[in-house]
């Protein structure tokens, strides 16, 4: 991140204040308190060659469908609401909407001398749509401490499961090998995976998408419909960034087991933890993020 500073001073600043803003969602999830520093950062992103005016049209849309989907609209309103901000999403997640110049922190980097090579940017539309999720629409903070306990003892199981479970299903499916590392892009690595990678996948795909179809569908079924219908979602879209089957494969699991700790805790925070927890055991201990030749 120091090298990110130096050659790129005010879009730096630009991506720290929308690290600040999501951090604060946690602290006092007011919009007094995200707002102005998520202002600020698009300023500094503004005049830091990040983001251009032609962003701002899909994000200001898709703002105003994650506030109009916090309020009790119901019926085709509803529907029309949920699929404009769904769709905006997605097209901003997997880039397809123009208007941003994410910063590419490393080209061609290769953890291991036979995994993929990859390039690593620092996501700033990923990361600004889900601080407008987490903003404007649902986000239920931990009041207590007995909550946080609670969560965590829900939560410190299945972060296990579903790293015992994904890993060498990972390696069945000659995805990855063991590999123990620790390179020096770690911290960096690790900053960009939290708050633009991990955070905004999860308040999408679990805090947004499936807990709109549970509530909707309003029946016995409803979340684990849900369930398996953001991991089919899931995996699709991951396709376009690693195009091979055995990966969606992966995806469609690892999404089955994000969706079911936040069915189980109605948390976003089991999710994210979960997902983190699984991310940071394949970087550290096998091929990242997958072999070159994986068919």
């Amino acid at each position: 991140m120091l090298t990110l500073f130096l050659q790129h001073p005010i879009a730096a600043i630009g991506y720290l204040l929308l690290i600040l803003a999501i951090f604060s969602i946690w602290i006092y999830p007011k919009i007094w308190m995200w707002g102005p520093l998520l202002i600020t950062s698009g300023v500094f992103a503004y005049f830091g060659s990040v983001l251009d005016p032609m962003g701002l049209i899909p994000l200001v849309i898709v703002g105003a469908a994650y506030y109009l989907a916090s309020k009790n609209i119901s019926g085709f309103a509803r529907l029309f609401i949920v699929m404009t901000a769904a769709i905006i999403t997605i097209g901003i997640y997997t880039h397809f909407v123009k208007g941003f110049h994410n910063l590419l922190i490393v080209a061609n980097w290769q953890a291991s001398s036979d995994a993929q090579p990859i390039n690593i940017y620092a996501n700033y539309d990923k990361a600004i749509v889900g601080l407008l999720i987490l903003g404007l629409y649902f986000h239920k903070p931990i009041q207590s401490k007995k909550e946080l306990y609670s969560l965590l003892a829900k939560t410190l199981p299945w972060m296990l499961l579903s790293a015992l479970v994904l890993l060498p299903l990972s390696q069945f499916l000659e995805m990855v090998r063991v590999d123990l590392k620790f390179p020096l892009i770690t911290p960096t690595w690790i900053i960009l995976q939290i708050f633009f990678a991990v955070i905004p996948e999860e308040a999408f795909y679990r805090g947004f998408l499936q807990r709109e179809i549970a509530l909707r569908l309003n029946n016995p079924m409803a979340g684990p419909f849900a369930i398996l219908i953001v991991s089919l979602l899931f995996a699709l879209t991951h396709l376009l960034f690693v195009p091979q089957l055995t990966f969606v494969i992966a995806a469609f699991v690892a999404s089955l087991l994000y969706g079911t700790i936040y069915q189980l805790t109605g948390r976003i925070e089991g999710a994210i933890l979960t997902h983190l927890f699984v991310n940071l055991c394949h970087f550290f201990f096998f091929t990242y993020p997958v072999l070159a030749n994986i068919s």
